[in-house]
């Protein structure tokens, strides 16, 4: 994330850019904010008052979300990540935003 942000300061005049640094910083932030909040669930777990939110979520924008947060690790490791989703038949799902990045940030 602070690598987006200097990139940003650098690039103050490019919109196109900024926006793209920009929407990174807060897919990251997002994510770190999901770990956070993974921790605090903890005693909640042990405890067995979890507390499942239904709500639908698009799979094409969970996939462009994983890859936003993984892309400074792929480029830096020169691999390269490819996502398709074209035949996925239903792209809206029914799930728990927080406990589906929990699984597939691990």
């Amino acid at each position: 994330m602070e690598i987006f942000t200097s990139l940003a300061a650098t690039h103050l005049e490019d919109p196109e850019r900024l926006k793209g640094y920009l929407s990174k910083i807060m897919v990251s932030s997002n994510h770190l904010l999901s770990l956070l909040n993974d921790v605090l669930d903890m005693s909640r777990i042990e405890s067995g008052k979890v507390k499942i939110e239904e709500n639908e979520c698009s799979i094409p924008v969970v996939m462009h979300d994983l890859r936003n947060i993984f892309q400074s690790d792929i480029k830096a490791k020169r691999l390269d990540f490819f996502i398709d989703t074209d035949d996925v038949v239903n792209e809206d799902v029914i799930c728990d935003k927080l406990r589906r990045n929990q699984t597939l940030s691990m």
